[in-house]
């Protein structure tokens, strides 16, 4: 669950919660019409993702998850599974899903990898 925010932002922590919570909070129409496109590109991202297979957790953050009327990006933090082999040929679709160049031409999103151990 999502909890209110705090002069404008998430209080500090992590909070688990589906694409439907995240647009419900962030992804509405504001004052301009910059909310919307962006989540819809979220919800891609994140279906091709699970597609994927190579994703546990996906952490949602900037200007997107704050009040701020027209944020720019949305910044992420994808962690892959644990088992996921790092040395393995990747596929297309793993590839995109990874790829900082290729989540900013095809989402417009900027991403960081991590693997659950590195979160800890």
């Amino acid at each position: 669950m999502i909890p209110e925010l705090e002069d404008g932002v998430l209080p500090e922590g992590i909070y688990s919660c589906t694409v439907d919570e995240v647009e419900q909070v962030f992804g509405r129409f504001s004052r301009s019409d910059r909310r919307p496109p962006l989540t819809e590109k979220l919800r891609q991202y994140i279906f091709d993702a699970r597609l994927a297979g190579i994703a546990s957790a996906l952490v949602i953050d900037g200007s997107y998850i704050t009040a701020k009327q027209e944020p720019g990006d949305i910044d992420m933090v994808l962690a892959l599974r644990p088992d996921l082999d790092l040395s393995a040929e990747l596929r297309p679709m793993e590839y995109n899903v990874q790829s900082k160049r290729m989540v900013k031409r095809l989402y417009g999103f900027d991403v960081l990898l991590a693997t659950d151990q590195s979160l800890a």
